[in-house]
């Protein structure tokens, strides 16, 4: 097992920033599933109250608070729902995240950190089955004067439980302790965990001179009376240039390997993968250019031959796909055999450019035991004077509703303000519209999203881009209101 400094998050209403999931039917948070492997977080979680405008050095604040409203389709009848408010540490960290209902409050997550900005705990409180507030997980993170995350512990009770549950195996609480080994260079060298039910996971890894992972071991069991344990090694052998050469799985009844090879400008020529020195898998790449590092022209032809078990019938498939100096795919050949029995695909692309216009059409043929088929698939790709694209069209391939419409629309910062979708079925009255209205900095005021349910989606915008309100409607359930408020 790998053990790394893990960041707890969650996404709420609009993205926010912890990762919410159920424990029962009053949502107690249950994060076990929920953590992020991150070294050394240390990142910005107020960015996720902002517009999605590509800046990620936006602004900090001490808190926000979301509440959200149950409105009728029209956003009338508005009725109270729910209130969360999160507040953040000088480096926009998560401290305290409180979530409040109907009832009361529903949960709460404190966030621990250390001097370096590393997560040290989170405990997180929620409401049982029955209404009571509890203490339903606990994390812990330990680490060595390096940084180097060497122990973390998880505690967390289990679904469904509450204080008064009868049901010992519901109200057990799951406990699981991960310790890691480092070397002077802060390589991960040996990891090990174990859970309250006794399974365990061990691993060992070996490296070179450049850090590079030459050798690992791997042990895994589980407790008394359960499977036996599982046992592994793998190899990494590198070239003179640093570029992997092979990897070797040895486990007690069967060994799988895996060869790389590459020209000399370093360029991927091919790989093969054995199992028990049986090839079943091969790759070459033929390059049309061989005085340079670029990809672009070549062949690529696959040979996948499946071993059988006995049971299964194998599917053996001889594939050649043939690219332009663009890496455009020119033609594409696969033959797949099952039971003697062949099927040949062949795809064949051709390019037009007129204009601003960009025509891509496929003509694809097949042929098989009692088949045989012919389709054109035609794709259109429309620009304006500035290069951004205005219309793409798809129609043909065989299927009725492969039949597609799309545009958009920019303003004189080239800045979308418009993009429309349109189904097979009608190509005039779109199933989607995406409309954007901009601050005159070029900051969002506004984005729009109607369907042709006539569901709307509207999100209102501060001019320095963090969210200020967002609006469901139209959904035959009723729509939400959602108010995003900010403490500097």
């Amino acid at each position: 097992m790998n053990i790394k400094s893990k960041k707890l998050r969650r996404s709420v209403l609009l993205g926010c920033c912890i990762m919410l999931t159920a424990l029962n039917s009053h949502a107690q948070r249950n994060y076990r599933d929920d953590y992020e492997d991150n070294d050394n977080y240390n990142g910005n979680g107020c960015e996720e109250y902002y517009n999605d405008d590509g800046d990620t050095n936006h602004p900090m604040f001490k808190s926000v608070t979301v509440t959200e409203y149950l409105t009728d389709t029209m956003g009338n009848n508005k009725k109270f729902n729910s209130k969360e408010r999160v507040v953040f540490n000088k480096a926009g960290q998560e401290l305290l995240d409180v979530d409040i209902d109907t009832v009361g409050l529903r949960d709460s997550l404190i966030f621990e950190y250390n001097a370096k900005g590393n997560s040290t705990r989170n405990i997180v409180y929620g409401r049982d089955a029955k209404g009571h507030i509890v203490k339903s997980g606990d994390n812990i993170w330990k680490y060595d004067a390096k940084g180097n995350n060497i122990m973390d512990s998880t505690w967390e009770l289990g679904y469904g439980w509450d204080k008064n549950e009868e049901d010992k195996e519901k109200s057990k609480p799951s406990i699981t302790y991960s310790y890691a080994k480092f070397d002077s260079k802060g390589n991960d060298i040996e990891d090990f965990s174990v859970d309250e039910e006794g399974d365990t996971s061990w691993q060992y890894s070996k490296y070179d001179d450049s850090n590079r992972v030459v050798y690992s071991e791997h042990r895994s069991g589980v407790g008394e009376g359960e499977e036996t344990e599982e046992v592994y090694s793998e190899y990494y052998i590198y070239n003179a240039k640093g570029n992997i050469v092979s990897t070797i799985s040895v486990r007690p009844l069967d060994t799988t390997s895996t060869n790389y090879f590459y020209d000399a400008h370093g360029r991927e020529t091919g790989w093969s993968v054995f199992d028990n020195r049986i090839p079943i898998r091969v790759n070459v790449t033929k390059y049309k250019k061989d005085n340079d590092t670029s990809y672009g022209a070549r062949t690529v032809i696959s040979d996948n031959t499946p071993i059988s078990d006995g049971l299964s019938c194998p599917n053996n498939r001889h594939d050649v796909t043939v690219y332009d100096d663009s890496s455009r795919v020119l033609s594409d050949v696969e033959t797949s055999e099952k039971s003697g029995k062949p099927f040949t695909t062949t795809v064949i692309h051709k390019y037009y450019v007129i204009g601003n216009l960009y025509i891509d059409t496929a003509i694809t043929t097949e042929e098989g035991y009692l088949h045989s088929l012919v389709s054109i698939d035609i794709k259109n790709y429309k620009n304006d004077a500035r290069g951004n694209k205005i219309e793409q069209t798809e129609e043909g391939g065989g299927y009725y509703n492969r039949t597609s419409k799309n545009t958009w629309k920019y303003n004189e910062q080239n800045k979308e303000i418009y993009s429309a979708q349109y189904s097979s079925c009608n190509a005039e009255v779109p199933i989607q519209t995406d409309s954007t209205f901009y601050y005159p900095g070029g900051k969002k005021v506004m984005k729009e999203v109607t369907t042709s349910d006539n569901s709307h989606y509207i999100m209102y915008y501060f001019e320095d881009g963090k969210k200020k309100e967002q609006l469901n409607l139209g959904g035959w359930q009723g729509g939400t209101q959602t108010i995003y408020e900010y403490e500097k």
